[in-house]
C-alpha cells in the first residue's frame, strides 16, 4: 500500500537522521513549491557532509530504497512508494561550494536559489531575493554568468517562465540570445530531457514560439529555413484543445463555441477511455502526449519542400536521440494520420476498413486520429462548414468506437482457425499463401460471412481453387 508523505514528515524523519552538528538544507523546487502551496514529491537537500550515512538512515527510517546517485559528486537519493507510481524521490548532496551561500549563489535562477532550514525552525534562506521575484512573477539569474556556465539553463528558462507564468528580465533574454553559439557545448540528450518536460506543461503554442524565438529548435531540428510558423502554432493550439476537452474532466467554458460544443457531444463519450489511454505510459521513456505533441512539431516545423516528411521526422527523432520505439512510434502516428487525411468523408466506412487500418496501425492509430482531428479543426474547411466537421466527427467516432467497444469483434477477433491448422487442410507449406488465407478469414468473420471453424475450412478451400488474378 502506498502512502502520502507530507514535507513535515520528510522534515521529522531528516531531523531524526542528522547529527545536531551537521548544517543540512532544502533547497531548490521544493522550496519554491512550498512558497506556492504546492504538493511537493520531489526533495533536495544539500548538506556540508555524511551524505551518505544520512541517505542510508533515512531509507532506513521512512521504509524507502537508497541509491547513489553520483559517485564523484556525492550525491545520492532515497525513493519512498519505490514499487508504485506515487514515488518520492529525495535526493541529497554535497554543498557546491564551501557554505549555503555560495551553494545557492551558484544556482541557475532566483526562485530556485531560496532554502529551508528546517533543522532550526524552518527559516528562509534568501540572499538572492527570489521569493520576492517569485510573488512578482520575475524570472532572475542568479548570476551575470549564470548560461554561460551551463547553456542548458537558457532552455530551462523557458520552462521555467511557462510553468509559473514569470515575465524574463531584460538580463536574462539578452543572456540566452548570447549563448546561442555555446548551445553545441550540451549534449542533446539534456537538450532533449528538457524539451520534454517543456512539451509536458501542454502549453504548446505558447512554448513553439519561445523555442523558435531563441534558436532551440533550429538547433534541436538542425535546420536553417526561416518559414512562417503560424500553421503550426495553430495546429498546436488545436491539439491543445482537444485534449483538454476530450482526456480531461468536461469543463463546459471551454466547450462553449459550436465546434467544441459538438466535438464534445459526438466523440465526449470515449472522455474516460481516452483518458486512461493518453495516461498511459506506452512503456516508452517519455509522456505518451509529449510524444504526440512531438510529432506534430517534427513533422510541420520548416521543412524543405524536397523533404519527405516521414523522413524527416525519424532523422529528427534520431537527432535528439529518441529510443527505438519512440522512433517507431512518431513515424506510425504520422502515417496513421496521413491515411486518415486521404479517406473519402462521403464513403461509408466498413468493419472491414476499420480491421485494415488497426492491422496496419494498432494503438498508433488512436494518436493519428488526434492529429487528424487537430489538423481538420484548425482547417478553414472545417472552421466554416458545420457539416463538414460533423463528417469528420462521425468518422472519428466509428474508429474510436471499434477500439475502445468492439475490439475483439474488428481489432482483435478471435481466431477460428490457426496457419497450422489451414496448412494441414489444405495440404500446402506455410508462407504467404497461408498468410494470405488466414487474412481472408479474418475479414470474412468480421464481415460476418463465417463464425465457425468448418465454415473457415469451407472458405479456405474456395480461395485455394479461385484462379490467381
Amino acid at each position: 500500500m502506498t502512502q502520502t508523505y507530507t514535507y513535515h514528515e520528510i522534515f521529522d524523519a531528516m531531523r531524526k537522521v542528522v547529527p545536531a552538528s551537521v548544517q543540512i538544507y532544502l533547497v531548490g523546487g521544493a522550496v519554491r513549491d512550498i512558497l506556492q502551496n504546492k504538493k511537493i514529491k520531489d526533495f533536495d537537500f544539500v548538506a556540508e557532509g555524511l551524505v551518505r550515512p544520512i541517505g542510508k538512515k533515512l531509507a532506513r527510517e521512512l521504509n524507502g530504497k537508497y541509491y547513489v546517485m553520483d559517485d564523484e559528486r556525492n550525491i545520492v537519493r532515497v525513493i519512498l512508494n519505490h514499487d508504485s507510481n506515487d514515488c518520492y524521490c529525495i535526493d541529497i548532496a554535497q554543498f557546491t561550494g564551501p557554505n549555503l551561500n555560495e551553494d545557492l549563489l551558484s544556482r541557475d535562477f532566483t526562485i530556485n536559489a531560496i532554502a529551508i532550514d528546517f533543522m532550526q525552525k524552518n527559516i528562509v534562506v534568501d540572499p538572492l531575493m527570489g521569493a520576492a521575484d517569485l510573488q512578482k512573477k520575475r524570472l532572475r539569474m542568479c548570476s551575470i554568468d549564470s548560461l554561460e556556465k551551463d547553456p542548458l539553463r537558457a532552455m530551462r528558462a523557458i520552462r521555467m517562465a511557462l510553468e509559473y507564468s514569470l515575465t524574463m528580465d531584460a538580463e536574462l533574454i539578452a543572456a540566452i540570445k548570447g549563448v546561442v553559439p555555446l548551445f553545441p557545448s550540451c549534449s542533446m540528450e539534456r537538450y532533449r530531457d528538457e524539451f520534454f518536460k517543456i512539451l509536458a506543461l501542454e502549453k504548446t503554442s505558447s512554448a513553439i514560439q519561445l523555442l523558435e524565438k531563441f534558436g532551440f529548435l533550429s538547433f534541436m531540428f538542425q535546420t536553417n529555413l526561416d518559414d512562417e510558423i503560424q500553421p503550426l502554432l495553430s495546429f498546436s493550439r488545436s491539439i491543445d484543445h482537444l485534449l483538454n476537452i476530450l482526456t480531461k474532466t468536461f469543463n463546459e467554458e471551454e466547450s462553449s463555441n459550436l465546434f467544441s460544443g459538438l466535438t464534445v457531444l459526438k466523440i465526449g463519450k470515449f472522455r474516460e477511455q481516452l483518458k486512461e489511454f493518453f495516461d498511459d505510459s506506452i512503456s516508452m521513456i517519455h509522456d505518451h502526449r509529449s510524444l504526440l505533441l512531438f510529432t506534430l512539431i517534427a513533422s510541420s516545423y520548416h521543412i524543405d519542400s524536397h523533404e519527405k516528411r516521414a523522413d524527416v521526422i525519424k532523422k529528427r527523432a534520431k537527432t535528439i536521440i529518441l529510443s527505438a520505439d519512440e522512433i517507431k512510434y512518431s513515424s506510425s502516428v504520422y502515417a496513421a494520420w496521413q491515411q486518415l487525411k486521404s479517406d473519402e468523408l462521403d464513403q461509408e466506412l466498413s468493419d472491414t476498413q476499420l480491421y485494415r487500418y488497426y492491422r496496419k496501425f494498432a494503438s498508433y492509430g488512436i494518436d493519428g486520429l488526434f492529429l487528424y482531428l487537430a489538423d481538420s479543426f484548425c482547417s478553414n474547411n472545417s472552421q466554416t462548414d458545420i457539416n463538414h466537421w460533423t463528417k469528420i466527427l462521425e468518422r472519428c467516432v466509428k474508429y474510436l468506437d471499434a477500439w475502445f467497444n468492439r475490439f475483439f469483434e474488428i481489432v482483435k477477433p478471435e481466431k477460428l482457425i490457426s496457419g497450422n491448422q489451414l496448412s494441414e487442410v489444405l495440404n500446402i507449406p506455410s508462407g504467404p499463401k497461408i498468410g494470405m488465407i488466414k487474412e481472408a478469414i479474418t475479414e470474412a468473420q468480421i464481415e460476418k460471412k463465417i463464425s465457425t471453424y468448418e465454415e473457415a475450412i469451407v472458405f479456405a478451400k474456395k480461395i485455394l481453387l479461385e484462379p490467381n488474378e
